[in-house]
């Protein structure tokens, strides 16, 4: 079934859709956030300068350095995150996108996984 949308109906801009429901930023992955103590720092920053907003400094840190052992390619980060290796893997190509509020409920508990066990 194919949605249909009224004629009166206007497209409207990514930055248009965050001022509605939020944002989000995109951070090129690098091997500084191989560091669990620079993810923290850079999470901290990116938190009190509004870029990212309804996460911890902790859930911020742990994408960050989820992303960076994904793709410069932990064989462990491999096995630890299974089958969401490859989608995690595909997004660190073009940067990290942190999402206000956080990325869903599954790849938290990945990133916090990583997080431990690396």
């Amino acid at each position: 079934m194919n949605m249909v949308l009224p004629k009166n109906c206007e497209m409207i801009t990514k930055e248009e859709e965050y001022s509605i429901v939020g944002g989000s930023c995109n951070i090129p992955v690098t091997k500084s956030y191989l560091s669990k103590s620079y993810c923290l720092q850079r999470a901290d920053e990116l938190l009190k300068s509004g870029q990212v907003k309804g996460m911890t400094k902790q859930e911020v840190a742990e994408e960050l350095y989820a992303h960076a052992v994904v793709h410069y390619g932990g064989r462990m980060a491999r096995l630890i995150t299974g089958k969401s290796f490859n989608s995690i893997l595909s997004h660190t190509e073009d940067g990290i996108d942190l999402d206000d509020g956080g990325d869903t409920a599954s790849r938290k508990s990945t990133y916090a996984k990583i997080w431990k066990w690396l």
